[in-house]
């Protein structure tokens, strides 16, 4: 039975990302990874596909407001002043725009496009990381560096009916190669008063 919170308290909803439906491209992007340090042990990674992406469906009791922000760790081996260039294994810091403002990623919840945020997805605190066989990732990085810091992403507030909600993430073409690039996931938090968030399930 689901118990809705104090009357006017918001709750934190926390999902794990890697429960998605995927949209693969080439058959395995995106794809879900071992991350020693995600929430879980697990996360979502290789987002590195244009127009590949994922979707999660969420039930609400009620039709609300939500406060919506995403956990992320920095994959980015490219050079954005560069036409994009592989630069590994140099990690930087990974922006959700383009230098031009254009958006890395479409995002939408029930059809309804959601602002991208202008905000940046550090490697750590020092910005950024180059590793090598003689400076390998800390304890809990895969693939390098990836997946070595976990950061809080706000996208705002979004709207919620009732019944069932559809998030989705797709990820855009940056140049004529079809490049593709997006932090990798670990979870997602609905932040809301007066309902009860969960998966959804079809009856």
């Amino acid at each position: 039975m689901s118990v809705l919170p104090p009357e006017g308290e918001a709750v934190d909803f926390k999902f794990e990302a890697e429960e998605a439906e995927f949209t693969l491209i080439d058959g395995s992007h995106p794809q879900v990874e071992t991350a020693a340090n995600a929430s879980g042990g697990r996360s979502i990674g290789y987002l590195d596909r244009a127009n590949s992406g994922m979707t999660w469906e969420i039930h609400s009791s009620a039709a609300v407001t939500a406060e919506l922000t995403f956990v992320m760790s920095s994959s980015n081996f490219l050079d954005y002043e560069n036409d994009f260039a592989n630069v590994w294994p140099l990690l930087s810091p990974q922006p959700l725009k383009t230098p031009d403002g254009g958006d890395i990623i479409t995002f939408t919840v029930n059809g309804q496009a959601v602002e991208v945020p202008d905000a940046v997805v550090k490697t750590d605190e020092d910005g950024h990381l180059v590793v090598t066989n003689d400076n390998p990732p800390p304890e809990g990085g895969i693939n390098g560096s990836v997946n070595m810091a976990w950061h809080e992403v706000s996208f705002g507030t979004v709207q919620l009916q009732e019944g069932k909600n559809t998030i989705t993430i797709m990820l855009n073409s940056l140049n004529a190669a079809n490049t593709a690039t997006c932090p990798n996931i670990d979870f997602f938090t609905l932040t809301v008063a007066d309902a009860f968030l969960s998966w959804f399930t079809a009856e």
